[in-house]
């Protein structure tokens, strides 16, 4: 059984963020005098029993460049270009986000291939506008070539980073080295 690698060279998205909050709870006012954004109650809630939600969820389309290594069979080795649509939600403000992705690639002369993954991403606040994360996960591809078909699953770590263009729109960088 040949062993199969591929390795995300690079990636970069058209993101979107939408709302899954409250229209009350999106855009909490800010105090002037000191700067501090102060969490708004729940309509009808008295002081401090309102919960203030900021989960964000994350769509976009990515193009990519793929590097397939077959060790020990370099003329099946290829560079594949594609596309994906992703969909990122935060489930733990600040420390934990999932973002899974669907994807297919075509290489001249070595057929195409169709990819999903999921990975689990800690963000870090690097600015208000870029937001770097690493991440480990699990992908599965299903390759069709001219003379076979080829399934395989593993393991990947990425890093990355968004780059907020505003609230709602944003470029997303990754590589992921496996």
């Amino acid at each position: 059984m040949k062993r199969i690698r591929h390795q995300r060279v690079f990636a970069f998205a058209l993101a979107a963020t939408f709302p899954s909050s409250p229209a009350w709870a999106l855009e909490p006012p800010v105090d002037e005098e000191v700067g501090d954004v102060e969490p708004i109650q729940p309509p009808g809630d008295a002081e401090g029993e309102g919960e203030t939600v900021e989960a964000k969820n994350v769509i976009g389309t990515k193009g990519m460049v793929v590097r397939k290594l077959v060790p020990g069979h370099t003329e099946q080795n290829a560079t594949e270009v594609g596309g994906a649509i992703f969909y990122e939600r935060m489930l733990v403000d600040g420390i934990l986000a999932v973002e899974g992705n669907l994807g297919i690639l075509s290489a001249i002369d070595h057929g195409n291939v169709y990819a999903a993954d999921l990975a689990f991403k800690i963000p870090f606040d690097a600015h208000a506008n870029v937001e770097p994360y690493v991440g480990v996960g699990g992908a599965a591809v299903y390759e069709t070539a001219h003379d076979h078909d080829i399934f395989a699953a593993g393991g990947f770590v990425t890093v990355g980073s968004f780059f907020w263009v505003d609230q709602h729109f944003g470029f997303d960088e990754d590589s992921t080295p496996c």
